[in-house]
């Protein structure tokens, strides 16, 4: 079911779709906004952009912003019909220090239209946790280093094969992640 009837650049509206009761969807409207402007439908590309998504700034002890759609000077229209309108996206307006039910417009709709606006978000915060090990590079040496010393106490290298086995394990362990390489990796997945 399609979410945005129509976006109009001179009014700077967007026209919700007959039908729609609820937004619950931020990627799904984001994706309605993104196809309408790579299409080009009503000269979208023609004007500054309508929308974006935001949201993954830190918010200080690994918690960070959930996603929120910023609306850029716009204001959303909903049906032309008496309903009930459920929210359960965070939307703002940052050009207008808007948000809630101040990003939407009734003004346009029929006279003795009556929309109830119920916004229902549950409060959403990515936590980063940082997994798999910390490992330095003193720690890759103290490692190589304590399995050398124990498999020569055991006897177990041949002293023709030690600077081959030396140079196995220390390739071995050059290839375990450091942690910031790790912490660059997730936080390059999350987004």
């Amino acid at each position: 079911m399609a979410l945005i009837s129509s976006i109009n650049i001179t009014t700077r509206l967007i026209y919700l779709d007959d039908g729609v009761t609820v937004l619950d969807d931020i990627l799904a409207f984001w994706e309605e906004y993104r196809i309408r402007r790579r299409d080009d439908v009503e000269s979208i590309r023609q004007s500054t952009s309508v929308m974006e998504i935001i949201g993954g700034q830190s918010k200080g002890g690994g918690a960070l912003v959930g996603r929120v759609i910023d609306l850029k000077g716009y204001k959303i229209v909903p049906q032309d019909t008496t309903h009930d309108l459920l929210v359960q996206i965070e939307i703002i307006d940052s050009n207008l220090g808007i948000s809630g039910r101040d990003v939407f417009d009734r003004t346009p709709l029929t006279p003795g239209v009556n929309v109830n606006i119920d916004i229902d978000i549950a409060p959403v915060e990515i936590q980063q946790v940082v997994t798999g090990s910390a490992v330095t590079q003193q720690d890759k040496e103290d490692i190589a280093d304590l399995v050398l010393r124990q498999l020569i106490a055991d006897h177990s290298v041949v002293v023709g094969s030690l600077a081959d086995f030396v140079a196995l394990i220390k390739a071995r362990v050059d290839a375990l992640p450091l942690a910031p390489e790790i912490a660059a990796e997730l936080l390059d997945t999350e987004t």
